[in-house]
């Protein structure tokens, strides 16, 4: 909705493409389908491209406390009678956890060595990585494998903190990896009438083409808004540009 970070995008993208733009109470689920509520009654919804995390996504089965999700929406998709993209799970291959074996997920499936190497990752699940997670926490960014909790950088914490962040990986390590630190670019960003150094991102896309992908000329960039930033996203008050590359 409007208190989301991206409202504007998802605005503008139903208005071009032509799609209804609603929230959770927009949409009710009866007799295991899905409907639109509308000044002209109820319609039925064949297809939802979904911008909730899927946990949010339907109180009833998933998180009791959201008001952001439909109750009765997974039913309806397990009926078939509602197509949901991304299908609700799928936030799993986001999940860090998967990172330290991506190097073999590409052999396994693909008979091939993985191209762009991920930052090295140890997920705490495995008491050899855990071991070295542990004895690595200030030098390391610890993440949860979901979205429950924030990232956390061990150079940031005093010996408190540390504490307190190894009881947590002791007492549920297979909720944490520990991720190798990495140094982001910085580029100029205008601030105040003034040019000062930001730290950088840089997103890049590919298209599906053919049974191949190819790589678009250009990408997002985020700015970070202030200097001690280490997280460049948008809820962290991140900027977004578009980035194009002059053939």
């Amino acid at each position: 909705g409007p208190h989301n970070e991206t409202y504007f995008e998802h605005a503008y993208l139903a208005s071009y493409l032509g799609y209804s733009l609603v929230q959770g109470d927009d949409l009710t689920v009866r007799g295991g389908k899905v409907w639109m509520k509308s000044l002209d009654g109820l319609k039925q919804v064949d297809i939802i491209v979904r911008r909730v995390d899927d946990t949010f996504c339907d109180p009833l089965e998933l998180r009791e406390d959201s008001h952001l999700g439909v109750p009765g929406l997974l039913q309806a998709a397990r009926l078939g009678n509602v197509i949901i993209a991304n299908p609700l799970g799928s936030s799993i291959l986001e999940s860090p956890a998967l990172m330290p074996f991506l190097p073999n997920i590409a052999k396994h499936w693909l008979g091939e060595d993985i191209l762009l190497p991920s930052a090295a990752t140890w997920w705490c699940g495995q008491k050899k990585e855990r071991d070295y997670v542990l004895a690595n926490l200030k030098s390391l960014v610890i993440k949860p494998i979901d979205r429950r909790g924030p990232s956390v950088f061990g150079s940031q914490l005093n010996d408190k903190q540390l504490l307190e962040l190894r009881d947590r990986i002791n007492h549920a390590p297979y909720r944490f990896v520990g991720q190798q630190v990495l140094s982001c670019s910085t580029a100029p960003s205008l601030r105040n009438g003034k040019l000062v150094p930001r730290r950088v991102l840089l997103r890049t896309y590919l298209t599906a083409h053919q049974g191949d992908y190819d790589v678009m000329p250009g990408g997002l960039t985020r700015v970070a808004q202030d200097e001690d930033v280490l997280f460049v996203t948008n809820q962290t008050g991140g900027l977004s540009k578009d980035t194009w590359i002059l053939a």
